[in-house]
């Protein structure tokens, strides 16, 4: 029996494909994510560094549901962050600003 795509990104904990983040709007944009694809097993601990202005809080709040990215998929544990259902941010997701 193989596993579903949805049963991958439950065991995989965090799964970003593709994921585009812009600020502003149309000839006002500035890209910050372009193209972003992350892998992140359960149950691991990761750091993520860079300079200023690189982009890190941005992603980081695109995984956690509070910015909506513009294009791509986000997946914590199978669900969709940010919506009611999903309980994502909840007790089995730390996020520590820094």
């Amino acid at each position: 029996m193989s596993d579903t795509g949805a049963e991958k990104d439950a065991l995989a904990g965090v799964v970003v494909k593709d994921l585009y983040y812009n600020y502003g709007f149309s000839s006002w944009a500035y890209p910050v994510l372009k193209g972003i694809d992350l892998n992140v097993a359960a149950g691991t601990i990761y750091g993520l560094l860079g300079p200023s202005g690189c982009g890190k809080t941005t992603l980081l709040k695109c995984v956690i549901g509070t910015l909506k990215p513009d294009s791509g998929r986000v997946r914590l544990f199978g669900r969709l962050p940010g919506t009611v259902k999903s309980r994502v941010p909840g007790v089995g997701v730390g996020y520590m600003p820094q």
